[in-house]
């Protein structure tokens, strides 16, 4: 089975959306059974808008999704609300966060109002990850240590330039972070991903498309053709993501 652990659906301020529809055209033509979805941030800007696409798919959908609520922590009071009212339903199970769409470095005060809820709920936090200023490695790495007991998932492999001194910081917080999760999607280097797989954090690379962002063929490609056994690629593309969020 393959479960893609964060696609991103709904109306886009982007200017082009791409609805649960679409993705499941990708699921079907790519062998992915089950997935973790997250609202992209709409035309609106209004946060509960976006979650409420998500819960309706939730809702009429008997087993392929769960969901992630989406937060823009520096709305206090909703951001109380849609903690407290989203997870009632036992289909989200994660929360997530966009630094870079939302403004906000996520080492911040302004984002612990909503990790504490996250460690009081015991619920996994999917970080839009590797920009700079925003949402670094080493930022992730800080907050991820002051709340180890939550569990976080760097999407984008962490890191968005590609370099060969940011792949070397991931490789190193990874290893000295044991919170710290790592989304296959823009995983450039092959090698560089078996060694994170096997030698620094075992059971921690997770499988995820971040479509519409990254092309779902490609992600699945990544694996596929990455230099894994096919016990290592099938708990890189269900086992990993599956336990993260306690599915």
């Amino acid at each position: 089975m393959r479960f893609d652990a964060c696609a991103k659906v709904g109306p886009s301020y982007k200017g082009t959306s791409f609805m649960i529809e679409d993705y499941l055209r990708e699921m079907k033509q790519n062998g992915i059974s089950k997935a973790l979805i997250a609202a992209e941030k709409p035309l609106s800007y209004n946060i509960s808008d976006a979650n409420d696409y998500i819960e309706k798919i939730l809702n009429e959908d008997d087993d392929r999704f769960f969901g992630a609520v989406r937060i823009n922590p520096w709305d206090e009071k909703q951001t109380h609300r849609e903690l407290s009212e989203r997870f009632k339903n036992p289909k989200f199970v994660a929360v997530y966060l966009n630094p870079w769409e939302e403004t906000f470095q996520i080492n911040r005060d302004v984002v612990k109002p909503v990790l504490d809820f996250a460690q009081k709920e015991n619920k996994p936090v999917i970080i839009e990850a590797g920009y700079v200023w925003a949402s670094h490695v080493a930022q992730v790495a800080d907050i991820a240590a002051e709340y180890p007991g939550v569990k976080f998932l760097m999407l984008n492999a962490g890191q968005m330039d590609l370099s060969g001194y940011t792949l070397t910081d991931v490789k190193h917080f990874m290893g000295k972070t044991p919170n710290l999760y790592l989304g296959t999607n823009g995983a450039v280097a092959a090698d560089w991903l078996v060694d994170i797989y096997r030698n620094v954090s075992p059971g921690k690379v997770v499988f995820c498309s971040n479509y519409p962002f990254f092309e779902v063929d490609l992600e699945c490609r990544r694996i596929e053709l990455g230099f894994f056994t096919e016990d290592e690629k099938k708990d890189i593309f269900c086992t990993n993501g599956m336990t993260l969020f306690n599915l």
